[in-house]
């Protein structure tokens, strides 16, 4: 389609009345004003649309061709040569309307209508939503590959941007492709970003991003702004910051939804962190932060298949991971009740807690609490107390943080309170703690408790002393028995020897060593043992009355209590798979074998080859507990008849706080040991007060 001619006498005599000349004097100009919005709409946006009338489907075309050698320069192409047609001819039908304003006489009125009959213009050629998103698309194919035009990666000379460029800025439609032109920065912004990171953690990349749009898009928006050299410098420096917003929140949004892998690989990921909190800090993104990251805990960790162990390192990982995108722990309090509900659901969350507490290899819990200048955990530690806080360091606390908690409970620099808080009570863990040292000591053959005593002195740091008094003295006992096992082997030594008589220096030499050693404990400081009594064999019982007589001669008048079940003996299975030993017939003892058969042991059935089982019962012990303090509550209500609870707790905390057992409870954990006791039929609520049952 050529340019649009226009001739003037047939345009005036539409638009003024007969016999009005070359002037507009006898001619209202409201009057004209509408008769120009006629022509406008009747003639010159139909005319401007034309320029596109079937401009789609050439479009699909060219980017069908988008794969062959030259197909993208070809949709380039197109689009330029039809935006410098339709713009131009929109040019020459704003210029006819400058002329007519020209002939109002008084140049502020023509000025005036020059600028009515340009938003008239404007507003007639975009009026439907459709035609003008087909202008947008045609606008982001231009704009695109202009932008690949001024970077030096598009050598294609045919394509002339400055003619549109001059011809938006004439029309003042820089406002009608500023939404095209955004929409081409967003998409390299984002190209950019994934290209650059992707899922690389363990490198800062926003700077390199940043940088990159200060080189690439900023000089080609200066390029593109100054054909409009009275607002360039101003509209270059408005598009500076969208530029800059942008990046920060393209970064922001791809590091947010990578922020489960992130944490996965923390501290590797330290990097890509450092980077999303220096988009939080100016995008303040913590909104979508907080939903994306909830979602991914919901589908990715909290779920029946997922260990407990690997959901709590990811919780550890994640707190380490909030000290340094939110160190107010704004977030982590958001985000953390859903992971404490769940894990307080869990039936091995204190143990898989102190596994990995008392893992001085692998544990993360480990390295905490080897830290330095960490405060004492106390019963119920919500830690609503910010009065060991200096004044000076007092900040006020964000807008979105919970008015009902204290900034010592959000913070997350104690990750081991954190964790006791699931349960709001230390006793569960230091209780959990006893049975596994209880279960490591027992099998601890060699007496080595360097790494034991390390960590019980690590422990009595956080949950204090009074609390692990007990397994000080377990570990005390196993101490102890290994210096009394010293004495006594020697002891029956001694004795071999002198059995032996006359024998030679050489054979007594050669006599084997006591084949018994005991580990021996103040049964009243251990949690209650488990296993079923049996006889022990003959040889081994007679080796065991040996080392009890020993015994009582070392450390008289005391006495051995012998626990079989726990005992344990070397595995024979290797000399029973080579034909070595064999079991005797009643299969009751092994026997050296006089032949070397090929058939393997299987083992099926022989409790010789079994691994120990766990030596303490975590249900006995609870047993015990219940009973011990059943002893005090049904004292205290048949001296004074009834009691609250307050009153209970209260007394046992005063009389019962030393002993194998010390009361160590909360008030909560108080009630359900008297609920225990309602149930059978022990104790009866009268009035909000407890008294025996009658």
């Amino acid at each position: 389609m050529g340019v649009l001619r226009v001739d003037r006498d047939a345009l005036w005599r539409r638009l003024l009345p007969h016999g009005a000349g070359d002037t507009a004097a006898g001619v209202d100009r409201r009057v004209l004003l509408q008769r120009a919005g006629y022509w406008l709409r009747a003639d010159v946006a139909p005319a401007f649309w034309r320029f596109f009338s079937g401009f789609g489907e050439r479009v699909r075309r060219a980017s069908a061709a988008n794969a062959r050698p030259g197909g993208r320069r070809a949709l380039a192409l197109l689009c330029a040569e039809q935006l410098s047609l339709a713009l131009q001819f929109a040019e020459d039908a704003l210029a006819c309307c400058v002329e007519l304003a020209s002939l109002l006489g008084d140049a502020r009125e023509s000025e005036r209508m020059v600028d009515e009959l340009r938003a008239t213009f404007r507003c007639i050629v975009f009026e439907d939503f459709t035609l003008k998103e087909k202008f947008q698309e045609v606008l982001v194919i231009f704009f695109s590959m202009s932008f690949q035009k001024f970077r030096g990666k598009e050598k294609f000379q045919a394509l002339a941007s400055q003619p549109v460029r001059e011809l938006l800025a004439q029309l003042e439609w820089m406002g009608i492709a500023e939404p095209a032109l955004l929409r081409v920065v967003h998409s390299q912004v984002r190209q950019v970003i994934h290209a650059t990171c992707g899922d690389e953690f363990s490198e800062k990349y926003l700077g390199r991003v940043e940088a990159w749009a200060c080189v690439e898009l900023l000089p080609w928006l200066d390029d593109l702004f100054q054909a409009t050299a009275a607002s360039g410098a101003q509209s270059t420096q408005s598009w500076r910051e969208v530029i800059s917003q942008h990046v920060l929140q393209e970064f922001g949004s791809l590091r947010i939804t990578q922020l489960f892998e992130i944490i996965k690989d923390y501290p590797d990921s330290i990097p890509a962190l450092d980077d999303l909190r220096g988009c939080l800090e100016r995008t303040h993104q913590h909104g979508e932060l907080v939903h994306e990251f909830r979602g991914a805990l919901l589908s990715r960790l909290l779920q029946p298949g997922a260990n407990t162990s690997e959901i709590l390192d990811i919780y550890v990982s994640t707190i380490k991971a909030f000290r340094i995108l939110d160190p107010k722990g704004v977030l982590l309090e958001t985000l953390s009740e859903p992971v404490k509900e769940y894990l307080r659901n869990r039936k091995d969350t204190v143990r898989c807690i102190v596994v990995s507490l008392t893992d001085d290899q692998n544990g993360d819990l480990f390295e905490e609490l080897r830290r330095n200048n960490m405060r004492l955990i106390q019963h119920d530690d919500d830690s609503d107390d910010d009065e060991d806080a200096s004044p000076d360091d007092w900040e006020p606390d964000p807008i979105e943080a919970d008015p009902t908690k204290t900034t010592r409970s959000r913070s997350s620099d104690d990750i081991l309170r954190i964790l006791v808080n699931i349960y709001g009570s230390k006793e569960l863990f230091v209780n959990e703690y006893r049975m596994m040292l209880a279960d490591k000591l027992l099998q601890n053959l060699d007496y080595n408790t360097d790494r034991d005593v390390q960590t019980l002195e690590l422990l009595k740091l956080r949950f204090g002393e009074d609390s692990l008094q007990q397994c000080e003295i377990m570990v005390r006992d196993i101490d102890d028995s290994k210096r009394i096992n010293l004495n006594i082997r020697s002891t029956l030594e001694k004795q071999q020897q002198r059995s032996a008589g006359d024998v030679g220096a050489e054979k007594r030499a050669r006599l084997p060593p006591p084949p018994v050693d005991a580990t021996i404990v103040s049964q009243q400081f251990w949690p209650p043992f488990q296993g079923d009594d049996f006889a022990l064999h003959p040889s081994v019982a007679g080796d065991v009355e040996r080392y009890m007589k020993a015994y009582e001669v070392l450390r008289n008048p005391r006495s051995l209590a012998w626990n079989p079940s726990l005992g344990s003996v070397q595995h024979v299975s290797v000399w029973l798979n080579h034909g070595l030993l064999a079991f005797s017939p009643d299969r009751k003892s092994l026997v050296a074998s006089s032949s070397f058969p090929d058939s393997q042991y299987d083992g099926d059935g022989d409790g010789l080859m079994d691994e120990v089982e766990t030596a303490v019962s975590s249900d006995a012990q609870e047993a015990e507990e219940l009973r011990m303090l059943e002893t005090y509550i049904v004292g205290m209500l048949s001296n004074f008849g009834s009691l609250p609870i307050q009153r209970i707790h209260n007394m046992l905390s005063t009389f019962s706080r030393s002993g194998a057992q010390p009361y160590d409870k909360t008030i909560s954990g108080l009630s359900v040991i008297l609920g225990k006791l309602v149930d059978q039929g022990k104790l009866e609520v009268v009035g909000g007060q407890y008294q025996r049952a009658k």
